[in-house]
Order: C-alpha cells, then sequence, then structure tokens
C-alpha cells in the first residue's frame, strides 16, 4: 500500500502542490522561529561564560551601600583560597550617535566601566588605554554605529552634563550586554570612580581561585571576610546563567510570540489540508471502489490513503525544515541590522528542533486528512463505482450543525461573561469563548452558505449576466465545500479585524490618555525610560528664559499601617497647571508643608478621607505626619498620593526625578522654548525634550511597531488561506471538466467562463471575510473590559473605513488568485472535455 501511495501522490502532484505550500509555510515558520532560539540562546550562554572566564567569585556593592574600598581588594587578595583578585567600576553612559540621540539608553545596555590590561573581557586593538580624565576606550561596534575613529571627539553622558571626551582606544567585547545591541565606555579608574559611583569607590571584584580551592570554599571565604549588609556574594557561573537569563527573557516575548503565529498557520493549514483530501478522494471514488473490488479492506484503504498523507507530511516537512533553518538566519541577521545586535555565533538546528517539526508537520497533515480518510473507507465498493460524489450524509449534517449551534452558544455566553471582569482573570474564559464561537462558526457555515448565495444571486446576475450567475450556482452546489473553502480564511480575518478594531481603539485611547495627563507644554524625561534625572535639571530649567512654570515629578516608596505605596512629589503650586489634576474634594497640599492629596483610587484602597493625619515611614528610616489635604480624579503619571517635593525629600534616601513638566510663558512659542531647554542641556543624548504631540507619537509609535509584526506574522495565515480558496478552485475545474466542456459546447465564450471562475472566487472571498470581519468586531467588542482595566481609557471604537477597504482589497487579491484556475479552465477543449467521462 505504501508504494500505491507514492505512486499516487507523484500521479496528483500539481493538484497537491497548493497543499504541500501550506505545510511548508506553516512547518517553516515553525522550525525558523526554534533555530533562530536556539541559535541566540547559545550564542548568549557562550557569550555570558566568557565574560566571567576567569571569575570564581564576584563581591558586589550593594546599591545604597558605602561601596568596595581599597582595603576590600587588599583583604581579599590575603584569602588562602584566592589566586587574584581584579576590582571593578561598572554604571551608566550614553553614548551619542551623530544625529545626537543615545545608541543605547537604558541601564543595562549603555555600559560605562574602567580598564584594566588584565581584564580578559575586553582586549585592547587599536590605540592605547585610557590614562586620564577625557580619554576614554570605546569598543568596535560602539565606535562604528558613533562613526567615530581614534583621535576623534565622542559625546557622552553619566548623570550629568554632557561630555566631550576623546577616543584613545579601540577595544574588542563579549560583553553580551554590549554585543546585544549596547555600548561601551571604558576610562581609567579614577575618572570612572567619580562618574560611575555615587560613593567614588569599586562596586565590584572578581576574585578567582587557586587550583587548589573549591569555589564553594572560596565564596565562603569571601562572605566571611565582607561585611553581608554591604555587598553581594555570588559564583561566577550563577552570574553568567544569570545574564544570560535575563537577555534571555527579552528575546522570550519575540519567541512567543512567533510561536503561537506559526501554530495559527498550522491552524490554517488543516483546512486546507482537509478540503484538499476530501475533494481528491471523491475524484478517486472509482479507483478506490476498484481497490476495494479486487479486495483492498477498509483498513487497508485507510492506511493506504494515511500512507499518502503521511508521503505528503514527510515532504513537506523536510522542505519546510530546510527553508526554516534559512528563515532562523535570515531573522538574526534582518534583526542585528536594525541594531538587536545579538551575539555571534554558529546556527544551531538541534534535535528537539528537528524531532518538533517532524511531529507537528506529520501530525497536523495526517489529522487532517483523518477524517476525508475516514469517510473514503465507509463507501460500499457498488455505490462507489455508481456514482462520482460521496452520497449525503444527512445524519452527519444534522450533528454538525446540532454541535455548531451548541459551540456557538457557549462561545457567545463565554464571551458574555467576559465582559463581567475587570482583571486579567478574564483572559482564560475570553481565548476559550473565542476559541469556541470560532469553531461553531465554522461548524456552522454550511448552514450560512445557502442565505449568502441567495441574497448575491441578483446582484451578480445584474452585474455579471450569465457568468455570475453560474458562479453563484456552483458556489450554492456544494455547500459544506464552500464552507471547508473559507474557513481557513474566516480565521484569519477574525483575527486580522480582532488586531485592527483593538489597535485602533488603543490609538484613541493613548490620545485621550495623553490629553488628560499633559496640560504642560513641554516634558523633559530620560531617553530611554531606564534611567532617572539629576534633581538638578529641574532647577537649571526654571531658569531657562521663557518658563513660566516648571516642576520636576518624583517619587519614594512608603509605607504605613494599610500597606504600602509610591508616594509622588511635585511643585504643589503649580503642577495643575501642567497636569490635568482636577480636585474632587478639598485642595491641593501647600507647598513646603507636610500635606498630601490622594486620588479617588487611592482614598478608597487606603481609607483615607480629607483631614486624616497619616504617617508615612521612607526609605530614610525616617517617619513624618502627613494631613490629607484633598481628593483627586485619578490621573496618569501621578499616582494615588501627592506631597510637595520639600515634604518629600526627607523620605528618600536617593531623590530622582521621572520627569520635568515645563509650561511656556504667554509671547512664547513652544518649539522656541524647546530648542532653549536643549541648548540648556547641553542637547544631552539621555534626555528628550517633547511636546504634547511628540508624547502622543512616542506612546503610538510603541504601538505601532507592535501591531506592524502581529500584521506580518498574521499575513502568512491569510496568504495560506488565499492559497487554499486557490487550491479548491483548481482541483474544482479539474473534476468539473465535463461540465465545462458542455458550456464551451453549448456556447459560452472564454472569456465568460474565466470570468465565472472568477466571480466564484470572489464570491468565497468575500464570504469568508465577511463571516471573519464580523466575528473580529465581536471578539474585540467583549474582550474591551481586559483592555480596560490597565488601560481605563480604552473603549472600543471601529475603525469601518480601515476595515471596509480591508474587505475590498481581500475580495480583489480573491478574485486575482482565480487567474490561473480560470485560463485553466478556458483552454480547456470542448470535445475532450466531454469525451474525458
Amino acid at each position: 500500500m505504501f508504494r500505491i501511495a507514492v505512486r499516487n501522490v507523484l500521479a496528483h502532484r500539481a493538484r497537491l502542490l497548493m497543499t504541500l505550500l501550506s505545510v511548508i509555510l506553516g512547518t517553516a515558520f515553525l522550525s525558523g522561529t526554534l533555530v533562530f532560539t536556539d541559535s541566540v540562546t547559545c550564542a548568549v550562554r557562550d557569550s555570558s561564560a566568557r565574560n566571567y572566564q576567569d571569575v570564581t567569585v564576584m563581591a558586589r556593592a550593594r546599591p545604597t551601600g558605602p561601596g568596595l574600598r581599597q582595603a576590600d581588594v587588599d583583604k581579599l587578595a590575603r584569602l588562602p583560597g584566592a589566586a587574584s583578585v581584579r576590582p571593578a567600576v561598572e554604571g551608566f553612559t550614553a553614548v551619542a550617535d551623530p544625529d545626537g540621540k543615545a545608541l543605547a539608553d537604558r541601564q543595562s545596555s549603555a555600559l560605562g566601566a574602567d580598564y584594566h590590561t588584565n581584564d580578559p573581557r575586553y582586549t585592547l586593538t587599536a590605540g592605547r588605554a585610557p590614562a586620564r580624565s577625557g580619554e576614554v576606550a570605546i569598543d568596535e561596534r560602539t565606535a562604528e554605529r558613533a562613526r567615530v575613529h581614534l583621535g576623534d571627539t565622542l559625546r557622552t553622558a553619566t548623570d550629568g552634563p554632557v561630555r566631550a571626551q576623546t577616543v584613545v582606544g579601540i577595544v574588542t567585547s563579549q560583553d553580551p550586554r554590549v554585543t546585544t545591541g549596547g555600548s561601551l565606555v571604558l576610562y581609567d579608574t579614577v575618572t570612572a570612580q567619580r562618574l560611575l559611583t555615587p560613593h567614588g569607590h569599586y562596586n565590584e571584584i572578581a576574585v578567582s581561585a587557586t587550583p587548589s580551592t573549591h569555589p564553594n570554599d572560596l565564596k565562603r571565604q569571601v562572605r566571611e571576610t565582607l561585611p553581608e549588609q554591604a555587598v553581594t556574594v555570588s559564583s561566577g557561573s550563577d552570574l553568567a546563567a544569570q545574564q544570560a537569563e535575563q537577555i534571555g527573557r527579552a528575546t522570550s516575548i519575540l519567541t512567543k510570540s512567533l510561536l503561537i503565529f506559526a501554530a495559527i498557520a498550522l491552524f490554517v493549514s488543516t483546512f486546507l489540508i482537509a478540503n484538499t483530501f476530501t475533494m481528491l478522494i471523491a475524484q478517486r471514488t472509482r479507483e478506490i471502489a476498484l481497490l476495494r473490488t479486487v479486495g483492498a479492506s477498509r483498513k487497508q484503504i485507510s492506511l493506504g490513503l494515511l500512507a499518502e498523507a503521511t508521503v505528503i507530511g514527510l515532504v513537506a516537512t523536510t522542505s519546510g525544515l530546510l527553508l526554516g533553518t534559512g528563515i532562523g538566519a535570515a531573522t538574526r541577521a534582518i534583526l542585528n541590522r536594525t541594531g538587536a545586535g545579538f551575539p555571534d555565533g554558529p546556527l544551531v538546528l538541534t534535535t528537539a528542533t528537528i524531532a518538533t517539526t517532524f511531529a507537528i508537520g506529520l501530525g497536523v497533515t495526517l489529522l487532517s486528512a483523518w477524517l476525508p480518510v475516514r469517510r473514503a473507507a465507509t463507501i460500499p465498493p457498488i455505490t462507489a463505482l455508481t456514482a462520482i460524489q460521496f452520497p449525503s450524509d444527512t445524519a452527519a449534517s444534522h450533528r454538525r450543525i446540532l454541535a455548531g449551534a451548541l459551540l456557538t452558544a457557549c462561545g457567545i455566553a463565554a464571551m458574555g461573561w467576559v465582559t463581567t471582569f475587570h482583571d486579567s482573570t478574564g483572559l482564560p474564559p475570553a481565548l476559550l469563548g473565542a476559541a469556541l464561537l470560532m469553531t461553531g462558526v465554522i461548524l456552522l457555515a454550511p448552514l450560512l452558505t445557502l442565505p449568502f448565495t441567495h441574497l448575491v444571486l441578483r446582484p451578480s446576475t445584474r452585474l455579471f449576466r450569465t457568468p455570475g450567475t453560474l458562479a453563484v450556482r456552483n458556489a450554492q452546489r456544494h455547500p459544506r465545500r464552500t464552507a471547508a473553502t473559507v474557513s481557513a480564511l474566516t480565521v484569519a480575518l477574525a483575527l486580522l479585524t480582532g488586531l485592527t478594531v483593538i489597535g485602533h481603539s488603543a490609538r484613541l485611547g493613548i490620545d485621550k490618555a495623553t490629553q488628560a495627563q499633559f496640560a504642560a507644554d513641554l516634558r523633559i524625561s530620560p531617553a530611554g525610560g531606564g534611567t532617572s534625572l539629576d534633581p538638578k535639571l529641574a532647577d537649571a530649567v526654571a531658569q531657562v528664559r521663557g518658563v513660566a512654570f516648571s516642576s520636576p515629578v518624583r517619587s519614594t516608596l512608603v509605607t504605613f499601617d494599610q500597606g504600602t505605596a509610591s508616594l509622588y512629589g511635585a511643585d504643589t503650586g503649580c503642577i495643575d497647571k501642567l497636569t490635568n489634576l482636577h480636585m474632587s474634594t478639598g485642595s491641593l497640599p501647600i507647598p513646603g508643608r507636610h500635606q498630601l492629596a490622594v486620588s479617588q483610587d487611592g482614598a478608597h484602597r487606603y481609607g483615607w478621607q480629607v483631614g486624616q493625619a497619616v504617617t508615612l515611614h521612607g526609605t530614610t528610616e525616617t517617619s513624618a505626619s502627613f494631613t490629607v489635604t484633598g481628593i483627586y480624579h485619578t490621573a496618569r503619571g501621578i499616582g494615588d498620593a501627592l506631597t510637595d517635593t520639600a515634604a518629600l525629600a526627607p523620605l528618600s534616601a536617593a531623590v530622582r526625578d521621572h520627569n520635568v513638566l515645563v509650561k511656556a510663558a504667554p509671547g512664547t512659542a513652544t518649539h522656541t522654548l524647546s530648542e532653549r531647554l536643549r541648548h540648556a542641556l547641553g542637547d544631552n543624548p539621555i534626555l528628550r525634550v517633547q511636546d504634547r504631540k511628540s508624547v502622543e507619537t512616542d506612546a503610538a509609535g510603541i504601538l505601532a511597531t507592535i501591531l506592524q509584526l502581529l500584521y506580518g506574522l498574521l499575513a502568512t495565515s491569510l496568504a495560506i488561506a488565499l492559497i487554499g480558496i486557490a487550491n479548491t478552485l483548481g482541483l474544482s475545474v479539474r473534476e468539473r471538466t465535463r461540465e465545462i466542456g458542455v458550456l464551451r459546447a453549448i456556447g459560452l465564450p472564454r472569456k465568460s467562463l474565466r470570468a465565472m471562475i472568477r466571480i466564484e472566487s470572489a464570491l468565497l472571498t468575500l464570504f469568508g471575510a465577511l463571516l471573519g470581519t464580523s466575528l473580529g468586531i465581536f471578539l474585540a467588542a467583549t474582550g474591551a473590559p481586559l483592555l480596560a482595566t490597565s488601560f481605563p481609557e480604552y473603549a472600543t471604537e471601529i475603525p469601518w473605513d480601515t476595515l471596509a477597504l480591508g474587505l475590498a482589497a481581500t475580495v480583489t487579491v480573491g478574485a486575482l488568485i482565480a487567474t490561473l484556475p480560470a485560463r485553466r479552465a478556458a483552454l480547456t477543449s470542448p470535445l475532450e472535455a466531454i469525451r474525458s467521462e
């Protein structure tokens, strides 16, 4: 039977081409994701291991501690198990590119450190080591991206003003924080201690063990030598694993997204595979009957057809694996070009990836083919020899309708239940409800086909005459086939539509949130969101000509009898002019006094009332009594409790600002003031001076990037769905050879025949698109409460113009993909077609 299966696959290879292509795309997506993930993970792990190759134990100063002094270095050097010690300084240093923007602007990726000749992490390849203030060495990638060479001036920023540094050395580094897109600036030790640490000492000491010392023994010695409250002690292997895990978490979101959409692509492929096998088996009824007549059992027929599916699955999965390996390599290369900066390393194709790809590829193919194969094996030989089509299974149709109605009702009920949730606990019911609803609609689709075709019959006849009528009648003739053909398109467009509605609504919500929060003309904030601002900056901003009002926004963690909260500080004398802060009861705190205002949510959560005295404990072990002076409507960026900056200062160990809000004086243009502020702040690359529109654009830009990625991933599923329609039409043309010959014989022109096939394809696409769009709108609307829990400004807004444009584009593509089947039908000779039966 296997030889017959191989022969049958080869005999029908042209008809199976689209099926092969759909499985290839799905498995390529899957294997490409796995190859990309394994390659990056292996490269990061190796890079982290090399970064700590000479470190047995690492002692690091705690952020709030006094740092590590030279005396601590000398103590560790005298340990009996220590072969060598290497003190180091690390901190934040941003590098400006030629446009004045930071190459990397987060604490974890904009790296500054001191240079040691015995540090294996940094190898000097050109120039010399920095020896004094104003000299730096940088890594090759930073030099390339900043477009600087030896002797050039490099603009850097740590925590204060911009500094012009002379590049005296170029190094190579395998530090994964640098190789994954970060920047590196190396100073001499004295300068690094002054710029990068608050205490002016070292913040880590690497210790290597003697050959006879066990790492755990050395770790114990270091812990006993240094005070536990001032340092943390870890092994080098633990640090390498933690660093690899930290960077791996950053790529895991992308990996999970790719795997989800690979699963969607494979799910969509199942409809194409099942439909193709159904049609092929229907066309080979006489062949199957002949095998039954000469003695083949039902089991042998089933095994033979499943063997054909196995051959298809093996060929498609092997091709998909090869293509996916290339996709994995290309993905890393493309992301590196966009600045992701994954470490260099070999392309990794693991046994697990191969096994997973083949298991899923074969599994999807066999499961998709199982139902058509099962139905084929149940046809008696006599029935098959006297009929080309399968007999209608009325009982099965009734069961299908009943199951579809039940699942649809359960899905609608589940989505209705989801609207009652007000937190993330509603996500599992939402996913279950969406799955039930889509499955139910797909099962009910044959029942919906007839009303749809009746609805479009008259318009099709008026617009396209005979070809339009014939196209509608063809769709009516096989409602189950029509429904199966558009099922994949329904799923793909439901997801795309839901995503479009959510994206549009979120964009409007972002605009609404920005307008509600932002009454200032300008906002000064850290460029990457990963740093904070020096409080001295707010004083400098207030002195700039054209500034009417300005206020820093800062916060610290406080504890009290009812729990813990973030207490925000601002200039309460003008903060109401810089934010849309509306008081519902009472008033804002008086500047300089121990008073606070609380949001409505905070008042409800903590049970605070106007006039109540509250004792707050800060991070400095200092306590203070505050009087609640007012309650304000919950506002973004201010938190649940607000006091004056002067009252906040004693409670915070290290005052840092989130941003500074600025209001322009009357007669001063916003863009003019923006330029003055940039100039006053030294065109600092780690600072952003933004007007209201820029803040909105930034927030929307992040959303747009995410949506573009999701659209791109879902486009694969949509492509597979459209391939399925083209495949069905192609098989249908072969199946209807005699019918096409009769139409040609009675005078239907080739042009009309081509039009009939194209119209039929457009109608199928329109049917699936309408189902999918309706489902997507419903799912997005009922899932809105889940988004509103973390995004209060979110409200469902349907972009009808965008959806209409997408619907028209999909139908147009649906008509275009019928070009080849229509051409094949038009070239059919009437006499040959009639004689073929």
